[in-house]
C-alpha cells in the first residue's frame, strides 16, 4: 500500500498481538478497543462525524494517536476515554472539540507530549475530566527540564491548564500525576476560596533541588472576586 493514509468509517478493535502503523496515518470513525500494543511512527487518528469512544482492558498502548473529531458542535465531546488510556508517543488533539476522560487515567511516557496541531488549546480544546478528587487524572513520566502543560478542564467551555517546569535535574526522574477537582481544597477553611484546585502527586522522584519545581494553575473562566486567596 503506497497512500500515506488508510481510512475506514467504522471502528477497529485490537484484542491481541502488535499493530505497527508502517508510519501511515489510519484514521477511524467509529470506536477503538485496544486491548493490546500500537507501534510505529505514524499515528491512529478518530476522525468521526459522531461521538467516538476509545475503550478496552485499560492496558492497551498506543503510540501516537490523534482526536480528529468533528461531531457535534464547536466546544463539545468529541471522543471519550471509557478506561485508562495509555500513550506512549504523542497525543495530538486537531480539532475544537473535547477529548473526555472522565475518571480514568491518561498515561503518557517520558517522551510524549500532548499538542494542538493545527490551532491551540482553549474553551473548545482541551481535556476533560470529571472533576472528583478521585479522577485517574494524568499520570506523565518526567526525564527533562522542558515545561509540561497539561491541558486540562472539568466543565464543558473552561480550559483551565497547569504548567510544571523542573528548573533543576533531580538526583532520579519520576511521574506526577494531575487533576483539577471541582470543590475547596480540604484543608483550606477560608469561604472565599475557589470552589476549585489541582491535586499534584509525584513518585520516583530523589534528590530534588530544593525550589528546583515551578507549577503554574490558570483557573480559565472562573468568575473573578477580589476576595479569593
Amino acid at each position: 500500500v503506497t497512500a500515506s493514509t488508510l481510512a475506514a468509517r467504522g471502528g477497529l478493535n485490537l484484542l491481541t498481538g502488535t499493530i505497527d502503523d508502517g508510519g501511515k496515518t489510519l484514521t477511524f470513525g467509529g470506536n477503538i478497543v485496544n486491548n493490546s500494543t500500537h507501534t510505529g511512527i505514524g499515528k491512529i487518528t478518530l476522525n468521526g462525524t459522531t461521538p467516538q469512544t476509545i475503550g478496552g482492558n485499560g492496558l492497551g498502548n498506543f503510540q501516537n494517536l490523534e482526536i480528529a473529531s468533528t461531531s457535534g458542535a464547536v466546544g463539545s465531546v468529541g471522543v471519550t476515554a471509557t478506561n485508562t488510556l495509555r500513550v506512549n508517543g504523542n497525543l495530538n488533539i486537531a480539532t475544537d472539540r473535547l477529548l473526555n476522560i472522565g475518571i480514568y487515567r491518561l498515561r503518557l511516557q517520558a517522551g510524549s507530549a500532548i499538542t494542538s496541531t493545527p490551532g491551540a488549546f482553549s474553551n473548545n480544546r482541551y481535556i476533560q475530566t470529571a472533576g472528583f478528587q478521585s479522577d485517574g487524572g494524568i499520570v506523565k513520566t518526567f526525564n527533562s527540564t522542558s515545561p509540561f502543560v497539561f491541558p486540562m478542564g472539568t466543565a464543558v467551555n473552561n480550559y483551565t491548564p497547569a504548567t510544571i517546569q523542573f528548573s533543576a535535574v533531580p538526583s532520579s526522574w519520576g511521574t506526577l500525576n494531575l487533576r483539577p477537582v471541582t470543590a475547596r481544597q480540604l484543608y483550606v477553611t477560608d469561604p472565599d476560596c475557589f470552589e476549585y484546585y489541582w491535586k499534584v502527586r509525584g513518585t520516583g522522584f530523589s534528590g530534588v533541588p530544593a525550589n528546583s519545581v515551578n507549577l503554574t494553575f490558570n483557573y480559565g473562566n472562573l468568575p473573578d472576586n477580589a476576595t479569593y486567596i
